[in-house]
């Protein structure tokens, strides 16, 4: 799902000309940091990359959710005992038992959360990696590894609770979200799982996004000289995501496993 997610993310960001996490960090001035301090509005560009990456991370959410949902429910221990591995068994059992509208539950809760966890990301990697820029005069590997990994930290810090909903919702057959409010035991349970959910996003945006924005810079050289011809943006670009978040998802769902686990409806 989150290499779907991805690919999404990455292809309209392209097709938008939004070069968010570029191998070279952003052109601005080291100034401008110091201005964004006092006055949030002096990095335009940021905020231009935070509303596309909400759009773009929206309209990935909803394309990708039944793969989110199977995968939860197999990730869950009564989905392991019942479906073990087969996701195409348990997309089809919950297509027969409550119809295919079934394979969309909790899927507003994933929208309200992927919208901030996408523009939370997408900014703060940005600013993250020019900050580094303008302290260290260039941004080396290990700062482009801290910039992603300090976007996924905060995205969770702010969009746990809602991962928590949206995972209840998918692990439940009837409760409701008033349902899950009533049980959650207050803003401690809210925050169940953060650990594990932390670990997955910290882990999963140091691999992504250096990843992605050296890969981008290398495909078109290579593709061009291989295919004999200049491949197009979207392409190169839709290819340097499935590479990037392949290895990045595999990466971190242990840890998505451990959240999903904790987070679970308990029935």
């Amino acid at each position: 799902m989150r290499l779907l997610a991805a690919l999404v993310l990455s292809a309209m960001l392209s097709h938008l000309g939004v070069s968010s996490f570029e191998a070279t960090p952003l052109h601005v001035p080291s100034s401008m940091i110091q201005s964004f301090v006092a006055a949030p509005h002096a990095i335009p560009s940021a905020l231009v990359h935070t509303g596309i990456g909400a759009a773009s991370g929206a309209t990935g959410a909803f394309v990708c959710y039944p793969i989110d949902l199977v995968k939860t429910k197999i990730q869950t221990e009564i989905g392991r005992a019942k479906y073990g591995r087969d996701s195409i068994r348990c997309a089809w059992d919950i297509v027969l038992s409550n119809g295919p509208l079934a394979l969309y539950r909790g899927v507003i809760v994933q929208i309200a959360g992927i919208a901030p966890e996408k523009t939370i990301k997408l900014f703060v990697n940005d600013f993250m990696r020019t900050f580094l820029s303008a302290q260290m005069g260039t941004l080396s590997l290990p700062g482009e590894i801290l910039a992603g990994g300090s976007a996924g930290f905060v995205q969770d810090v702010i969009t746990c609770p809602l991962e928590v909903i949206k995972t209840q919702l998918q692990t439940s057959s009837d409760r409701t979200v008033s349902d899950i409010f009533v049980d959650i035991g207050g803003l401690r349970g809210l925050y169940k799982g953060l650990l594990p959910c932390i670990a997955r996003d910290v882990v999963f945006s140091s691999c992504l996004f250096p990843s992605f924005a050296h890969l981008k810079e290398m495909l078109p050289a290579m593709l061009s000289s291989s295919l004999g011809h200049e491949v197009d943006v979207l392409w190169y670009t839709i290819l340097a995501g499935a590479m990037a978040a392949g290895p990045a998802a595999f990466i971190a769902t242990p840890f998505d496993t451990c959240k999903t686990r904790l987070q679970q409806a308990r029935e």
